[in-house]
């Protein structure tokens, strides 16, 4: 299994590389303590139906793994 990490960031988005099996809670537990926001609203996970992607993809390269995209606006 693939060490969970934080792939790319920007002022309000976080994506997170992580095991298939983690709860978007433990992923959004992650990305906080891995790379907090720095201000109010912490990362959350963004909603399907706010994306044209689905909410988590499988990792090309930790085939064991999903990015997920988490957001800090709109909590």
């Amino acid at each position: 299994m693939a060490k969970a990490k934080v792939i790319g960031y920007s002022i309000l988005t976080c994506r997170v590389c992580v095991p298939k099996e983690w709860t978007d809670g433990q992923a959004e537990v992650f990305a906080n303590s891995d790379n907090p926001t720095g201000i109010q609203p912490d990362w959350i996970m963004i909603l399907e139906e706010e994306m044209k992607d689905p909410q988590r993809v499988t990792c090309d390269d930790h085939p064991e793994n999903v990015h997920i995209v988490m957001q800090c606006w709109g909590a």
